[in-house]
């Protein structure tokens, strides 16, 4: 099965690698790599450092950032802790990958980060299998709700109406009695 994000990134690797293939000047694809700095000068990023392989290496160009958020990390210190602590305890649909590794990495520079406050909180997500104590949780689709699911609250009685907006459904399980 292959998801709506899932296959905008597949088609913009095949794009990218495309172009890397035609002008290797240009564009260089390194796999498997992981930033480790940011490289400035005179207020401006330059480059990266990264490790690939167990060595350390730079490359020096112009630098597009693509973060995949900070959710997954609720431990103290971390951005959304920093940034949302109120949220820092909540349940999270995010893996470890999404660790705000390069929020932090902008900040090393100086870079402005605003508005990492505004998470989105998804209403609708359940506990992996054999793990009901996980802080990990799956996406449940909002398609439930609209084929007539209801969302109950620990008293098995409704509270919300399941067909309203994620924003108003989080509202209402924050009033609400859980678990959900």
């Amino acid at each position: 099965t292959h998801f709506p994000g899932a296959v905008v990134t597949y088609a913009a690797i095949h794009i990218l690698e495309q172009i890397a293939g035609a002008r290797p000047d240009r564009l260089q694809i390194v796999s498997s790599a992981r930033v480790t700095k940011l490289l400035s000068s005179g207020g401006k990023v330059v480059g990266v450092e990264y490790s690939a392989g167990g060595a350390t290496k730079t490359v020096h160009g112009p630098v597009v950032m693509a973060a995949g958020g900070y959710a997954g990390d609720t431990s103290a210190g971390s951005v959304l802790a920093t940034s949302a602590p109120r949220l820092a305890s909540l349940a999270t649909t995010n893996d470890e990958r999404s660790s705000g590794d390069a929020v932090t990495l902008c900040k090393e520079v100086g870079a402005a980060v605003e508005n990492l406050d505004k998470v989105e909180l998804t209403p609708c997500a359940t506990s992996p299998p054999n793990m009901p104590e996980s802080q990990f949780k799956l996406v449940i689709s909002d398609a439930v709700c609209g084929a007539g699911g209801k969302l109950l609250d620990a008293q098995g009685k409704r509270f919300t109406e399941e067909t309203a907006s994620s924003k108003v459904r989080v509202e209402a399980m924050e009033k609400a009695k859980g678990p959900f």
